[in-house]
C-alpha cells in the first residue's frame, strides 16, 4: 500500500448507476452494494412518483453479474406484487 493510499484510502470502485430495465411499465435500476470484495444484490423499482428499494442477502463476486441478478430480482418482485409493492413496508 502506497503512502497516498494509506492517507486517503483506496479508490472506491464505481458502480454503473445506469444499469436499468423497463418491465410492465416499471423502471428497475440495479444498485449492487460492494461488501468485502463481493456485491450484495440491491436495486430500486419505480413507477411514476413511486420508488421502492430492495436488498437481498445474495453476495456475488462479479459486479456485472450482480447487476444482472439485481435486475432479474426486480422483475420477479414486479411479477409477484405489481402495483401493490409500493404499499408494502418491506419487499
Amino acid at each position: 500500500m502506497g503512502i497516498l493510499s494509506w492517507l486517503f484510502g483506496e479508490p472506491q470502485e464505481q458502480i454503473n448507476a445506469e444499469v436499468t430495465r423497463e418491465h410492465k411499465g416499471f423502471q428497475i435500476r440495479a444498485t449492487p452494494i460492494k461488501e468485502g470484495g463481493q456485491y450484495r444484490i440491491c436495486g430500486q423499482i419505480s413507477k411514476g412518483d413511486h420508488l421502492k428499494k430492495f436488498i437481498r442477502s445474495d453476495l456475488i463476486a462479479d459486479r456485472a453479474q450482480a447487476e444482472q441478478i439485481s435486475l432479474d430480482k426486480g422483475v420477479i418482485i414486479i411479477d409477484q406484487r405489481g402495483d401493490t409493492l409500493f404499499q408494502l413496508e418491506n419487499i
